[in-house]
């Protein structure tokens, strides 16, 4: 009889304590008529491996043979970015700000000299420019404030 009372009690008790955290209302000032952003998930973005399949509106594989597979990841951990243009390992830190925001600092990366390195300059040259991420299923779309795609990726495993 007395572990029923225990049980009860501590019943109460969270059943209390969950009421006194009503939800919090969404402070964030909408124009009328504007449709709620996306959710901010960054599970959906981080620690997976991004193939990259497009850059500036051309397919990866209408650019010269690569040495390596185009990639990004971008790791929890010390949010850092990590990837290859085809042929250098690159890496950086990016910041996440609602609503998918992203920005990402001056890239490092090796300096092995490959046969064409066009689509490694885009590359580097793209994350600076970039401003807004989109994630799909199994996609991710990197963006400016319009809507203007720089980059797609779709999820994929390390080759």
């Amino acid at each position: 009889m007395r572990s029923l009372y225990n049980l009860s009690f501590i019943f109460l008790l969270i059943i209390a304590a969950i009421s006194c955290n009503p939800p919090q209302k969404d402070t964030e000032s909408k124009t009328p008529g504007e449709s709620p952003s996306p959710p901010y998930v960054e599970g959906d973005l981080q620690d997976k491996y991004w193939k990259l399949v497009e850059l500036n509106g051309k397919k990866v594989a209408e650019y010269p043979a690569q040495n390596k597979e185009p990639y990004l990841q971008l790791l929890t951990e010390g949010n850092r970015a990590e990837g290859t243009g085809g042929c250098n390992g690159m890496g950086c830190t990016y910041t996440l700000t609602k609503p998918n925001k992203i920005s990402f600092s001056q890239m490092a990366s090796t300096k092995m000299a490959c046969p064409d390195m066009t689509l490694e300059a885009d590359f580097h040259s793209i994350l600076t420019q970039v401003d807004v991420y989109v994630v799909g299923e199994t996609t991710l779309s990197l963006t400016d404030l319009d809507g203007s795609s720089y980059a797609k990726f779709e999820a994929s495993t390390p080759k």
